[in-house]
């Protein structure tokens, strides 16, 4: 049910957050399997799969409780946070391919 849960409630974000790659893992998760991101290092990796799985959960009870999902802080500091990470990382491999080819 949890995975179910998730699928539904991460299927609505931006790619920015949960591109569909990521989705498609998340569909097939198993129980107690902890998804992993091998285009990341693992503790990069093991971040946004808490991160998006929290935003789950977060979004799940906002909705019970009635309340606008976009409104809710967790939500929007989960979704930055996510987007944050993906955004750095991407800036360090680029930075690094930078250095290897001479800096330009």
């Amino acid at each position: 049910m949890e995975n179910r849960l998730q699928a539904a409630e991460l299927s609505t974000e931006e790619s920015t957050v949960v591109p569909e790659e990521e989705l498609k893992k998340i569909r097939s998760e198993r129980l107690f399997f902890k998804r992993k991101y091998k285009n990341f290092p693992k503790a990069i990796g093991s971040k946004i799969v808490l991160y998006q799985n929290l935003l789950a959960m977060q979004k799940h009870t906002a909705t019970q409780l009635g309340l606008c999902i976009n409104k809710v802080e967790p939500v929007v500091v989960l979704r930055k946070a996510i987007q944050s990470l993906r955004t750095n990382h991407l800036q360090q491999c680029q930075g690094n391919v930078s250095i290897a080819d001479g800096g330009e």
